[in-house]
């Protein structure tokens, strides 16, 4: 038997009842529902886009830590090559060898200007004479950074001195110095080739006269970073010592060879 259903009453189909000609509507959810399916697909972008500037912030810190000199597992200062300390950076030197023992403590003036203060005792000025000339110096470094790109560095230097020779007799030397020029080739982040020119001219003062001095130095260094803080390096230099004057006329063989550590401070 059928039943006689009103006339304002509409035979609503069950979930899932199929009406011919017509296909399966699923039941629409609720906005609530709706709201909760698309919160964590909207919340995966963002978390996405957080992470990668939380990277790329990082990543642009590195780049400027490096620039600064005080990037962590690198290297990228030196105490004797051409790429400074960085902003605020200070160091101590130490260095013995052939014919001086030098002990320097260097800082940064600005991010591209070092400066360096110290002292040592020699017991040559070159070969002809080591071992007969004793004395002792007051020494001074400078060096600006002017020009970098990627591991390649270039720098002024100057090395002023103020030489005291007291064995066999006492004379007084006053060095000025040209500037002389320094470069500098990053390995892997952390050691340092170097190589270098300069000419540390100046005069000296004794009891028979005046001479001047004008040495043509060739230098060549290795500067290897064993931690962030300690650097050991090996230096020489080389060339020719040319004086000219009543207390030494003559020309000589110049020869410097030192090794030593940096501690940053």
């Amino acid at each position: 038997t059928t039943d006689a259903v009103g006339d304002g009453e509409e035979l609503a189909p069950s979930p899932g009842f199929i009406v011919p000609g017509e296909e399966e509507v699923p039941p629409e959810g609720t906005v609530e529902e709706e709201a909760e399916v698309e919160e964590p697909a909207a919340k995966a972008p963002e978390g996405e886009a957080a992470a990668k500037k939380e990277k790329g912030e990082k990543e642009g810190e590195i780049v400027i830590l490096r620039k600064e000199g005080q990037s962590v597992g690198s290297s990228p200062y030196t105490v004797l090559g051409a790429s400074t300390l960085g902003e605020d950076g200070a160091a101590i030197r130490l260095a013995f060898g052939y014919p001086e023992i030098q002990a320097f403590y260097q800082f940064a003036l600005a991010k591209q200007l070092d400066i360096s203060i110290g002292g040592g005792f020699f017991y040559g000025l070159n070969p002809k004479t080591a071992g007969d000339v004793m004395g002792a110096a007051a020494l001074f470094e400078a060096r600006w950074r002017f020009w970098e790109d990627g591991p390649h560095t270039l720098s002024l230097t100057a090395s002023p001195a103020l030489y005291g020779i007291f064995d066999p007799d006492a004379a007084f030397g006053l060095i000025l110095g040209l500037p002389g020029i320094t470069y500098d080739f990053e390995i892997a982040g952390q050691h340092h080739a170097i190589l270098g020119f300069n000419s540390p001219w100046g005069f000296y003062f004794h009891d028979s006269g005046v001479s001047a001095r004008v040495p043509l130095l060739f230098k060549m260094a290795m500067e290897f970073a064993v931690s962030d803080a300690i650097h050991v390096f090996v230096s020489s230099e080389i060339g020719a010592d040319i004086w000219a004057g009543d207390y030494i006329d003559d020309t000589f063989l110049y020869v410097r060879a030192l090794g030593g550590a940096s501690f940053l401070l």
